[in-house]
């Protein structure tokens, strides 16, 4: 299980949950006194119906002679009662749903909130997974909660009513009724304590699996590069056996308490009454009538005690997910701007740093560490250094993503005093600076959106203009909607390079006063840099500027050059200065090492701070956690849970489970059998103890009653039980089979498709069809079974009795089509902006460093409260169908129960049916549209789940785009160790991206030799990651072929081949919970030696050693408390750990300063053992290294040859290297 987020909070009392609950329900008071209002109505109503029925009995039904009055006036009263009935459900509905949508929405705006301010040190340690969880699944269950309270509070009230109105009628009587609530109260205070708990972990492993699924996807092209899918399906497996483990326990829990709470202890109460009251009768201490009020008042109560002893486990449920919300909610920021902050004024900007120390951990080894530096008014710095040597860190101190632990950064602005940051106000600090972060996130609207992203108001012209200046206005016209085409998730579907131009032109459009770019062009080739410096140059005129980077082109753009190690300022001066005295300064932009002596690889890198020790990471199980979940194991086919299922249907996945689902269907049969006869077993009562004053079958009436009681209570725990084991085994299976059909998907699919969507279906989507499957479905079964076994027995019991209530049946049917037919179409609304929604929120947990550090909380928080506000119009819409059509079934309910009294008293009064027979019709009326009254959360969770089975069926027909030889070829293996060569040819490859307008690649033929190191370069989008990923088989070619030892790889199998190769992706994605794992995630049987002689072999082992914990190391959430030159390193080692026979690097060195470059080659190159090596670089000092170098152009390879023989040529190339400006290729 993952680490939990640890949450600097304030201490709160365990009830202040139910206070800041009750808050958020206030919020819109009107509502909620008017859903009070209409639910105190409905109370009083419901009470008064049996006094009227009473009357009816004593003065019509059961009376004789010349005392029988008309029936007719009271008949009116009860059709008068049943639509102030009516009045009242509507009222209570409706604003209830008020209530309950509006908390739905303030708590997902809540939380919003919260990840807005979150700072630097918390978001390293938070868990996107978790947090998502929390947005998704636990305001779901807080607002399932909200909107039964209002007829929650209403049974409540009822219950207490109804127990005054029966102590004024017969305190005796009434006090067999009251003898049930302390054994109650105290079995709902003991179910509390033993919920709570069990709620709380199903959450948690909720959260886990949700980060679990979220990390997959993100690590995507990581997982495939690696062929880990089955090694990850196998995790994702752990996981949700725990979570089947939990679910399980708590729904056996909901059961045990359930089972006591709504069947025994209330049909207890019911056997006394009927004893107590019956005997009543005979002596004549009580009317008929009365007891018949007894009957229905006790009937009254046992729907709202079977609810409320329901809700125990659903209200623990909401306060877990509760404290978890506000938990994070509550999280306190260390970033806090200070009482009577300034603005900061006009003027250019001079930056001071002041003795700055700083860790990431408090206590933890410092990322800077007495830094002093000063940058004058309108001055361009570049900062230099390691990897790990503070750059980032100092950068990220300015627009206040961090605050330093100890010393100052100060501004100074026009001839005013210097001024620390914390003296001014954040919203006029952060619009005064342009910051582009070293990983360009982008967001998933258009890229002209994405462009004015920290000016909105800015118009077409200024937008093409920051384009311009940026180099991206040519590729953005290109793409297919030009300026209005919409980026997919994070700006995925473009390269890294147009990615870093559009986040070059966002900075720049917003003319900051202070510009930050951390290494801004590492990923865009020397042409297209040299476009953006010469633009750059007019626009860093009068600017303050701190650059961070690694290539001299760059640094050519600074007046001054400030040289970080560990953390300190080590020298500063202009590039020529720096050359000529620093041999640090040679080190690090020449790749110029101090000797050639084997030491000499091992250039010194700074360490960063540690971070908390799990965050992020997949952590031992806590101990508590798992001291109050047993484990339990699912015991389903594994084979057949993982296996591809392109016609999958719930059907068919219920198969296996037919005997167990026949069981769970004669349990159903029994228990409603028994909810049946008890209705009877009053009725003989009646006719049979009462009316013929027989003592003896009176109380062998009530002791059957006590039987059936008991009976079932029994059934009822088993049926619950059974339901979940066999409903958690269905979801488990579902959940593996879904992940597993990820893992076989292509890269392309996950390019198209967000990731929020995967994670919605494989968290939302199946926890919609759970909730149908375990607690709809057996209800709707249950009420069908009722539905026409009650209608049996009322046929069998009088005809006529019977005629009345299908009179009101054709009328109940028109109202359910209605409403099915309507709701249905609502619902697909609703649950298409629910996606939008969570994609949404998924979006700013990954963009809230870009979202601060441009000033746009608010702007943020606007554009999700109105997707938040959309959802809940939507939700009200609905609402307000649901209102119309289930007040009007409580109105034909209470219709049909006039009718069946108007008719039973012409029925007596002619001696053709008892009075027995009526009481019957009178409680079976109750079972016949009580179900239907609680039909809201059945048909709203039928078209969840129909939604969602729709979406996971949409998944799983899914076809990989990589398709699998059906007798794949054997690897060309040779040689004792069985390796293989590593020969590539590429034949006349063509590949164009599904939508395209032109190719990727355009017919590119070439030989790569074993054991032969290739460089592929070229200006970005000429092809070049494209071509790495077809030779990595993630793609197949459109036309053409690739050969590896004159294999094609179309006849190899993916997951085989791909386990020889390795792969370093642009974006080095880690894996594991330490920096030992991460490295070991290609081979995690790896031996301790293994891995750390892997990281050596590229150089990484001194950075390692240097972290706290050396190669125990805790790393956060996809290693981000690494600095992206760290993780590079380990990517390399990782890479290299597999013992590739090809090795694949996707600017695999760009973060690395030329100096630990130079010693990662020399390490590489001192391995006897040397794959045959792709590299993509835009670096063309590394290009320069290679034996050989692929020239690509507009998707061609349009040069081949040697660095000196291709300079020498003066093409392509040649204006490629004259472009780039570090000038001395390492030796």
């Amino acid at each position: 299980m993952g680490a939990k987020n640890k949450v600097k909070k304030k201490p709160e009392r365990s009830s202040d949950w139910l206070r800041r609950f009750a808050g958020l329900c206030w919020a819109r008071p009107r509502a909620v006194v008017l859903a009070c209002v209409g639910a105190a109505a409905g109370v009083g109503l419901t009470v008064t119906v049996p006094l009227v029925t009473r009357q009816l009995v004593d003065r019509v039904i059961d009376a004789h002679g010349a005392a029988r009055e008309s029936a007719v006036p009271w008949l009116v009263l009860l059709v008068g009662l049943a639509a102030a009935q009516f009045g009242a459900s509507w009222v209570r509905r409706w604003w209830a749903g008020h209530v309950q949508w509006g908390v739905e929405r303030d708590l997902r705006t809540l939380l919003h909130r919260a990840i807005q301010r979150i700072d630097g040190r918390r978001l390293d340690e938070v868990r996107s997974g978790d947090v998502l969880s929390r947005a998704v699944n636990d305001v779901t269950v807080v607002k399932d909660l909200t909107g039964m309270l209002p007829l929650l509070a209403q049974n409540f009230l009822t219950m207490l009513l109804a127990l005054g109105v029966m102590l004024a009628l017969s305190p005796l009587l009434a006090c067999i009724t009251l003898l049930a609530v302390p054994p109650m109260v105290i079995l709902a205070r003991r179910s509390k304590n033993r919920i709570y708990p069990a709620d709380k972990a199903v959450q948690e492993r909720t959260g886990d699996a949700s980060e679990a699924v979220e990390g997959n996807i993100t690590g995507v092209r990581v997982v495939k590069g690696f062929a880990q899918e089955q090694a990850e399906t196998d995790r994702y497996s752990g996981l949700a056996r725990r979570l089947y483990a939990a679910r399980v326990y708590r729904r056996f829990l909901a059961a045990r308490y359930a089972g006591l709470l709504g069947e025994l202890v209330p049909g207890t109460a019911r056997f006394g009454s009927v004893l107590l009251g019956g005997w009543l009768v005979l002596r004549g201490s009580v009317t008929l009538g009365t007891f018949v009020a007894f009957t229905s008042y006790h009937n009254n109560l046992l729907g709202p005690v079977r609810m409320l002893s329901g809700m125990v486990g659903q209200a623990q449920e909401a306060r877990s997910g509760l404290v978890r919300i506000f938990e994070l909610a509550d999280a306190e920021p260390e970033v806090t701007e200070a009482d009577g902050a300034r603005p900061l004024p006009d003027g250019p900007l001079a930056v001071e740093f002041a003795g700055v120390r700083f860790a990431h951990e408090p206590g933890g080894a410092p990322a800077l560490d007495g830094l002093d530096l000063a940058i004058a008014p309108g001055e361009t710095v570049a900062l230099v250094g390691a990897s790990g040597s503070g750059k980032s860190t100092a950068a990220a101190l300015l627009p206040r993503l961090y605050d330093p632990d100890e010393g100052a950064v100060r501004l100074t602005a026009g001839g005013a005093a210097p001024m620390d940051l914390r003296e001014l106000t954040l919203d006029s600090l952060r619009a005064s600076i342009g910051m582009v972060f070293e990983e360009s996130l982008l967001f998933s609207e258009s890229v002209r959106d994405n462009i004015r992203f920290g000016r909105p108001d800015a118009g077409d012209a200024e937008v093409e203009a920051a384009a311009r200046a940026a180099a991206a206005d040519g590729f953005v016209r290109a793409l297919p909607d030009g300026y209005g085409t919409v980026l997919g998730e994070q700006g995925m579907t473009l390269s890294g390079g147009q990615r870093q131009r559009i986040a070059l032109a966002r900075a720049l459009l917003v003319d900051p006063r202070l510009l930050i770019l951390d290494d801004a062009t590492s990923a865009v080739d020397p042409k297209v840099e040299a476009e953006i410096h010469a633009t750059l140059r007019d626009r860093l005129e009068g600017r303050t500027v701190l650059l961070i980077a690694h290539r001299t082109s760059t640094l050519h753009l600074a007046d001054r050059i400030a040289v970080l190690e560990g953390g300190r300022l080590l020298d500063i001066g202009t590039h020529e200065e720096l050359t000529a005295r620093s041999a640090r300064y040679r080190e690090l932009v020449h790749g110029e090492l101090a000797d050639d002596g084997p030491e000499s690889a091992e250039v010194p890198v700074e360490v960063p701070a540690p971070r908390e020790e799990a965050s992020g990471a997949a952590a031992e199980p806590d101990a508590a956690e798992e001291s109050v979940v047993p484990a339990r194991e699912p015991g389903v086919d594994e084979e057949r849970a993982r296996a591809a299922d392109p016609d999958f249907t719930l059907r068919r996945m219920v198969r296996p489970y037919r005997l167990r689902l026949l069981g769970i269907a004669l349990l159903l049969m029994a228990d409603t059998a028994l909810l049946m006869l008890a209705p009877r077993l009053v009725s003989l009562a009646v006719d049979l103890g009462m009316r013929k004053h027989s003592v003896t079958a009176l109380v062998a009436v009530s002791f059957g009653l006590l039987a059936t009681t008991l009976a079932n209570w029994v059934v009822f725990a088993g049926e619950i039980k059974a339901i979940a084991r066999t409903g958690e085994q269905v979801l488990y299976e579902l959940r593996m089979k879904m992940f597993a059909h990820l893992q076989r998907l292509g890269l392309d699919y996950f390019e198209r498709e967000s990731g929020g969507k995967a994670v919605t279906r494989m968290v939302n989507d199946i926890a919609a069809i759970g909730d149908f499957l375990q607690n709809a479905l057996l209800d709707s079964a249950v009420s069908v079974m009722l539905f026409l076994g009650v209608l049996a027995l009322m046929f069998s019991l009088d005809v006529w009795l019977s005629l009345a209530v299908l009179v009101v049946l054709p009328v109940l049917a028109g109202a359910c089509w209605w409403y099915a037919r309507i709701s249905k179409r609502q619902y697909d609304k609703v649950r298409t902006q629910l996606g939008r929604v969570n994609s949404g929120f998924q979006e700013t947990i990954n963009g809230v460093r870009a979202t601060q550090a441009f000033g746009r909380q608010r702007v943020s928080a606007a554009r999700f409260a109105g997707l938040a506000e959309q959802q809940r119009t939507l939700q009200m819409r609905s609402q307000w169908y649901l209102t119309w059509f289930f007040s009007a079934v409580e109105f034909l309910s209470d219709t049909t129960t006039a009718l069946i009294l108007g008719v039973g008293a012409w029925r007596v009064a002619s001696g053709t049916a008892s009075t027995g027979t009526v009481v019957a019709f009178l409680l079976y009326v109750g079972l016949v549209f009580g179900p239907i009254r609680n039909a809201s959360q059945m048909l709203d969770s039928y078209q969840r789940a129909r939604v969602a089975l729709g979406r996971c069926r949409e998944l799983l027909r899914e076809r990989p785009s990589l398709t699998e030889p059906q007798r794949p070829a054997a690897l060309p293996l040779f040689g004792a160790g069985g390796r293989m060569r590593g020969e590539v040819v590429l034949r006349d490859l063509h590949y164009a991206y599904a939508g395209g307008e032109k190719r990727a690649l355009d017919g590119v033929s070439a030989r790569i030799g074993a054991g032969e190191t290739v460089a592929v370069v070229g200006e970005t989008g000429a092809g070049k990651s494209t071509l790495l990923k077809l030779v990595a088989r993630m793609y197949l070619p459109t036309s053409g072929s690739v050969e590896v030892d004159s294999v094609d790889l179309r006849r190899l199998d993916g997951v085989a081949y791909r386990r020889r190769i390795g792969l370093v992706p642009q974006e080095a994605h880690l894996f594991g919970a330490t920096v030992r794992e991460a490295i070991a995630y290609g081979r995690p049987d790896a031996s301790e030696a293994e891995v750390r002689a892997a990281a050596a072999e590229v150089g990484a082992d001194r950075m390692i050693t240097g972290l706290d914990g050396g190669f125990g190391h805790r790393l956060a959430e996809r290693g981000r408390n690494l600095s992206a030159g760290q993780r590079q390193l380990i990517a390399l080692a990782r890479a290299r750990l597999v013992r590739p026979d090809l090795l694949l690097l996707d600017e695999a060195t760009a973060a690395l300063d030329l100096a630990t470059e130079a010693a990662v080659g020399r390490a590489v190159d001192a391995v006897s053992e040397s794959p045959t090596t792709i590299v993509i670089a835009h670096r063309l000092t590394t290009a320069a290294r290679a034996d050989r170098i692929l020239v690509m152009d507009g998707g061609r390879l349009v040069e081949e040859g040697r660095h000196a023989d291709l300079v020498d040529a003066g093409g392509v190339y040649a204006d490629l290297w004259s472009a780039y400006e570090d000038g001395v290729v390492p030796a």
